[in-house]
């Protein structure tokens, strides 16, 4: 599913108007779909109080007011800023809701701020229709106050396109932002609302139709994108009926070391239970009957030059680094590969870490890279607040650079091909953040590429069923217990779930 940056649906709206399309039609539509959600979540019994800019975001909010006020719900409405600087249709909005005498105060000054705050004392609703997804610089006054007055209030918030103070393209909180119990966005879901922190200030969202003609979205030039459960299912890799090992694709695991040899048989595993038909791990001789010992399924032997030599093209896929280690030899393994590999490379963990962009730049092979922010960090030498606070640029540049699969793991794993494309996985959850998850995605994907998926729609796909099998095990043993194990077990519900489509 496609998902808009603010300045691609300001562009889509615009060029929906200038076909025809009304402005104000846009906004009553916008408006009535607002106020149906409210109408089926709320009861008349909630004192409602509509915030509104005076922009069109406000005049959505305006549209709200009078709908509810129509259907006899106990409404106020209070815009921040002065009449005479309201829009044009928020204007013609503001001149509709007067011709019902509807309750409607202006908030321009600092003392208006203090009757304000006990006015949303009083609300049991309070619609966020302030500023919209326009929003660039810092929260100012009266903004910043009335924001914190909102998240102070203890009421239900519903933020109208966004909450106020969230950054449309970054999900960047700008100084402050509210907290909303749910958010009704227009037409398409803006990047935004499932970044972090911006998804966890969204609250539930809920989209609703404009009517823009579809000949108008020009699907193919968009670059963000969430991965839906259909579009899941449809990605699945077919299972048919006379398949045999070779037909379910052969893993090779290159990991492990002293102290970690649960890494490399936590990624050969989940490769397994993913659907793969043959896994052999690689770990060096004096681990290698421990590993081997952690499941029965999996084949195993010496990893060496020589040993890489002679199975590095008998493989459909190589998971390169689950437990490695750091040092020398490990390196020069890592440096091998890159170098010699014709199959396509998972590379995560210590592979990362041992791993020269100068190899990576040369490679022949396909190569996904699963870093978490510490190891992106310094592959790319910079700080990780820096990542972290612009998390899209950094491994949209990345990939397109190195011309690589760069899978960026955290709170809304960003995942990024070398066309410049993103998808922004929203499955999984706080108790993932464990010993060993990373392990099993890195297993899940390469088992998805020998499959014969492509490598892009492979970590696409494995990211959102390791969130899921996430958030499956949550349900049953919450966000503290959840271990890497646990994820593994939960592959086969989160695969019946994506195929039930529920």
């Amino acid at each position: 599913m496609i998902v808009l940056t603010p300045e691609e649906m300001a562009k889509l709206d615009k060029k929906t108007i200038e076909n025809g399309f009304p402005s104000l039609l846009l906004m009553e539509t916008a408006g009535s779909g607002i106020a149906e959600v409210i109408k089926e979540k709320y009861g008349h019994s909630e004192k409602i109080l509509i915030l509104a800019g005076s922009g069109n975001n406000g005049g959505d909010g305006l549209v709200v007011g009078r709908l509810l006020d129509i259907w006899n719900y106990n409404v106020k409405i209070i815009i921040v800023g002065q009449k005479d600087k309201l829009n044009n249709e928020p204007l013609k909005n503001y001149q509709s809701c007067k011709l019902r005498d509807l309750e409607i105060k202006f908030v321009n000054r600092q003392k208006d701020l203090k009757e304000l705050k006990e006015t949303i004392s009083y609300s049991d609703l309070i619609v966020d229709s302030l500023l919209g997804t326009g929003l660039n610089g810092d929260l100012r006054e009266p903004y910043l106050t009335i924001v914190k007055l909102i998240n102070n209030s203890g009421g239900k918030v519903l933020s109208v396109d966004i909450p106020t103070g969230i950054n449309g393209r970054t999900g960047k909180v700008m100084g402050e932002a509210v907290n909303a119990e749910t958010t009704v966005t227009m037409a398409f879901n803006k990047v935004g609302h499932h970044i972090h922190p911006g998804r966890v200030h969204t609250g539930e969202l809920i989209t609703v139709e404009l009517g823009i003609p579809e000949k108008y979205v020009e699907k193919g030039k968009y670059n963000h994108h969430i991965l839906t459960m259909k579009e899941a299912k449809e990605l699945l890799p077919q299972r048919p009926y006379n398949g045999h090992k070779g037909t379910f694709g052969k893993v090779l695991v290159v990991g492990g070391s002293s102290g970690y040899e649960g890494a490399p048989a936590l990624a050969g595993e989940s490769a397994l239970k993913m659907g793969s038909g043959v896994v052999k791990v690689l770990v060096p001789e004096n681990i290698n009957q421990t590993v081997s010992s952690f499941c029965k399924e999996l084949t195993s032997g010496y990893l060496s030059k020589r040993q890489l030599k002679e199975e590095k093209d008998k493989y459909d896929v190589i998971a390169l680094g689950p437990g490695l280690g750091m040092g020398k030899r490990q390196k020069e393994i890592v440096s091998y590969l890159l170098n010699n590999a014709t199959t396509p490379l998972v590379i995560d963990a210590d592979g990362l870490n041992n791993l020269s962009l100068e190899d990576l730049k040369s490679t022949e092979s396909e190569v996904v890279l699963t870093p978490h922010p510490g190891e992106f960090s310094r592959l790319i030498d910079k700080p990780i607040k820096e990542i972290q606070s612009d998390r899209l640029k950094y491994i949209r540049k990345f990939a397109q650079k190195y011309k690589v699969i760069v899978l960026l793991k955290g709170a809304n794993t960003l995942i990024a091909d070398k066309t410049g494309n993103v998808y922004i996985n929203k499955t999984g959850n706080n108790g993932m953040a464990t010993a060993g998850s990373g392990d099993v995605l890195t297993g899940i994907i390469s088992s998805l590429i020998g499959q014969n998926l492509s490598l892009y729609k492979s970590a696409v796909l494995g990211a959102f069923i390791h969130g899921l099998a996430g958030d499956i095990g949550t349900e049953g043993l919450g966000y503290y217990s959840l271990t890497a194990s646990d994820i593994i077990e939960n592959i086969p519900p989160a695969i019946s779930k994506i195929i039930r489509g529920c």
